[in-house]
């Protein structure tokens, strides 16, 4: 039997009682004819126009056709057919002599009148809402209530135009428009007229009333802070006891935690100044100590390194200097001096010469010629005057031909065993004092060496004799073999200047523990470069590309004593990558930075101990970008 089937669908209902029963009207062709006689119909739901879901009821009925029209009065699909979602019917055919039934092709999607039956008000009241089940179908209930701004919320809050958010977030806010953001439970919740404040987690800038103009991230940071303005604070703690202290930088955890009405600090690294309470300081220190790696004085424009300095371009080298041109450009440069022929300046006496310009006269040699002939000849015939063999009191000697004292007339003698050259002005130009005497010349080089308690102390001259590693056209002013004790230089008679015996060399010191140890600030007023070996602060260098797939190291600077490249591995997602380092950085600083777009961010954060995930993005909408950065770690 071939039928067709055209149905017209209608719906009746009741407004004071609902069955979720329609009337289905159709007509009904047999063999291209219209049908005639008892015809049995069954009508099933479905969720889709194909391989749909049944959901609803199987409704059967047997119904008379004449001429090709019938209708059904009392379809009923179940109360779960109405849900609200798109409805498609099924309808199968078959005369009562008939064995199966045939299925009319396609499904026919149910129009929105039978809906309407199913939305009669129920008995709803003035504001009440129908919502559906499948067990009642539709049902008034009252809607809750909730909140349709952040101000409504229990846990946020709108003051004028600052947004709260958090438990007792900015709860006595004035009102008026202070620009302030608090994120986090009581941040900000004493805030009264403050302005232009952000505060980002639990307790930040907790007791602020009137500061302005604060950044505040990291649990308890600022939390104290009541009328500071203009501190920016990043750590747990960081300026956490700051009340009144303005214009500080604080960056790590529990940095600057005591400073309380100090300003115009910057302290860097883990607990970096946390016992400062001054002003105008600099911390540069990954721990609480009070003389960090790296201080300074804003005030006075003053640095201060605690601990060994290394300026290493290529030009360093063995008793070079570092030294500055006039504007302030630093370099090494090799130092300038005598060039040690004492023997052609001072030249030998007459009389104890023995041939040679250089000979160190011996202490036989100068009693006995004094002896004899009362002076000490410098150019011809005057000589010293010599009383006793083993006593120089009353010595005297014309020195105005000496080529070396053109200046000095005379040569008085002062108390004890010491002898004095006094200028024609008045002031010492040369003063000895020694308990023994002193010697000039050598075999090798002309010296003036000092002794004192029959023991030789030091040394001043060309000395180029074995055990030392002066060349013969140095000039060396040294402590002897025999001095256990320190090369110091001073200014009114105080020690300034200390060189020990292995070399170390003080200033402000008399005890240096390093090469060079300088107790006090240090000003640089040149440019200065850094060591980029193992002894410099940029430990690594890299200039990676970071993305989902392709990420590569364009180029890598290894600045540590352990060899090893830099390796990169491929993100998760656009514009990550792992980068895996030789050493351990877990304790060390990095910073991140796009390298050529300027509207690109990068940031990287610790992975184990070796490792960081860094990541390049587009700042507005966070989105990753595959970007080349540059991370330095220090």
């Amino acid at each position: 039997m071939k039928t067709i089937l055209s149905l017209l669908l209608i719906c009746a209902f009741n407004a004071q009682a609902i069955d979720h029963t329609f009337s289905y009207q159709g007509e009904l062709t047999d063999g291209g004819s219209p049908a005639s006689g008892p015809f049995n119909i069954n009508i099933q739901a479905f969720d889709a126009l194909s391989d749909g879901n049944l959901v609803g009821d199987l409704s059967s009925h047997t119904v008379t056709v004449t001429n090709g029209i019938f209708t059904i009065p009392d379809v009923n699909l179940g109360i779960a057919t109405f849900d609200g979602l798109d409805v498609w019917l099924q309808i199968s055919v078959k005369k009562p002599t008939d064995v199966s039934y045939t299925t009319l092709t396609p499904l026919q999607k149910m129009a929105a009148v039978p809906y309407a039956t199913t939305l009669i008000d129920k008995g709803a009241t003035n504001g009440q809402v129908l919502t559906f089940d499948n067990t009642t179908g539709w049902q008034p209930n009252t809607p809750t209530t909730g909140a349709t701004n952040i101000d409504g919320l229990s846990d946020a809050r709108v003051s004028g135009d600052s947004y709260y958010f958090g438990i007792s977030s900015g709860q006595n806010d004035d009102g008026t428009n202070n620009h302030n953001a608090g994120f986090g439970y009581r941040s900000m919740v004493f805030t009264t007229t403050g302005e232009q404040n952000s505060a980002v987690g639990y307790n930040t800038l907790r007791s602020n009333e009137t500061g302005s103009y604060n950044s505040a991230i990291g649990v308890y940071s600022m939390s104290e802070n009541s009328t500071g303005s203009f501190n920016t604070a990043l750590g747990g703690y960081s300026l956490y006891d700051n009340i009144s202290g303005s214009r500080n930088t604080s960056v790590g955890y529990f940095a600057g935690r005591h400073n309380i009405t100090g300003s115009g600090n910057v302290f860097l690294g883990n607990r970096a100044g946390r016992f400062e309470t001054g002003d105008n300081t600099l911390y540069i220190e990954n721990s609480e100590t009070t003389t960090p790696l790296i201080g300074g004085d804003f005030s006075t424009d003053e640095v201060t390194i605690n601990g060994s300095l290394g300026i290493v371009d290529g030009t360093q080298g063995v008793g070079k200097v570092f030294t500055s041109d006039a504007n302030g450009v630093g370099s090494w440069q090799t130092a300038s001096g005598f060039d040690g022929a004492f023997s052609s300046l001072i030249g030998v006496p007459a009389g104890l010469a023995d041939g040679d310009d250089d000979t160190q006269l011996t202490e036989t040699q100068v009693d006995d010629y004094v002896l004899n002939n009362g002076y000490v000849n410098t150019t011809d015939t005057t000589a010293w005057d010599k009383n006793a063999a083993d006593d120089f009191s009353g010595a005297y000697a014309d020195l105005s031909n000496a080529p070396w004292a053109l200046n000095v007339n005379t040569v008085e003698n002062s108390i004890g065993d010491s002898v004095t050259i006094r200028a024609n002005t008045g002031f010492d130009a040369l003063f000895v004092l020694g308990n023994q005497h002193n010697h000039s010349g050598s075999a090798a080089g002309v010296n003036v060496f000092y002794y004192e308690d029959g023991a030789r102390k030091g040394a001043i001259g060309s000395m180029n004799q074995s055990g030392t590693n002066i060349a013969p056209d140095d000039f060396m002013l040294t402590t002897s073999f025999f001095n256990t004790g320190s090369l110091q230089l001073g200014t009114n008679y105080i020690a300034r200047l200390s060189i020990v015996q292995d070399g170390k060399v003080g200033i402000g010191t008399l005890t240096p523990s390093e090469l060079l140890d300088v107790n006090g600030n240090l000003k640089v007023s040149g440019n200065t470069s850094q060591n980029i070996t193992s002894g410099g602060m940029v430990k690594y260098m890299v200039a990676p590309k970071c993305g989902q797939t392709g990420s590569v190291i364009n180029r890598q600077f290894n600045g540590t004593t352990t060899a090893g490249a830099i390796t990169i591995a491929n993100g998760v997602t656009e514009g990550r990558c792992t980068l895996t380092f030789p050493t351990d950085i877990n304790s060390r600083f990095w910073i991140a930075s796009a390298t050529i777009d300027a509207n690109i961010s990068a940031n990287c954060v610790n992975n184990g101990t070796n490792k960081l995930n860094c990541r390049a993005f587009i700042p507005d909408t966070g989105a990753g970008v595959t970007a080349q950065i540059t991370v330095i770690v220090y």
